[in-house]
């Protein structure tokens, strides 16, 4: 069977033990009953791993919590699951590399702001708001930045918001508004645009 794990991340491994005499799944198996042995793409030989976090999901199935440290290479992991009474399971596990973590709530902050006309009324579909990053890291959390610009349009009721990476300086024009300024992002959840110019 072949299987896929994350690169240095705990992987739940799940296998099925089947009596071999019966040929019946085994039931209400001790951690006792059967070993897990592994070896590494690079290893000479199968090493028995402790049945970490071993529990019985029902119906002959089980699972165990592989270390992160058997998988700190991104190639492939043989694992063997063998007892005195049971027949040998094998899978195959590849190793893939770790994946950036994305961008999350606490990462950005949602600047909003509402635009209006000299009457008052709500100025919006035709007052487009872009933002362009200023001064700001090469990447997050793994994740690149790139600096291409961000358009918005304020709704029906003038209102707009925009999503920024905190600490960051980004730059605000709206022309329908003769606005055109640099503010630095703040750290929290959430800001309005017309508090964070100077006064």
């Amino acid at each position: 069977m072949y299987r896929q794990a994350e690169q240095n991340k705990d992987y739940i491994f799940r296998f099925k033990l089947v009596d071999a005499t019966s040929g019946l799944a085994l039931l209400a198996a001790a951690d006792t009953d059967f070993s897990v042995l592994i070896a590494k793409e690079a290893d000479t030989s199968l090493a028995s791993v402790l049945n970490t976090g071993f529990n019985e999901l029902g119906f002959g199935y089980y699972q165990i919590t592989l270390s992160k440290t058997l998988f700190d290479v991104a190639k492939e992991v043989l694992a063997i699951v063998q007892g005195a009474n049971v027949v040998p399971y094998e899978a195959t596990i590849q190793v893939v590399p770790s994946y950036p973590q994305l961008a999350n709530e606490a990462d950005v902050c949602i600047i909003k702001g509402n635009i209006v006309n000299l009457g008052g009324i709500p100025n919006g579909g035709s007052a487009p708001v872009v933002v362009r990053g200023v001064d700001f890291p090469s990447r997050v959390n793994g994740s690149f930045i790139s600096s291409d610009k961000i358009t918005t349009n304020a709704d029906a009721y003038g209102n707009f918001s925009v999503a920024l990476l905190r600490g960051q300086k980004a730059s605000f024009q709206i022309d329908n508004a003769v606005v055109k300024v640099t503010i630095t992002v703040p750290d929290q959840a959430e800001a309005f645009l017309s508090d964070l110019l100077p006064a």
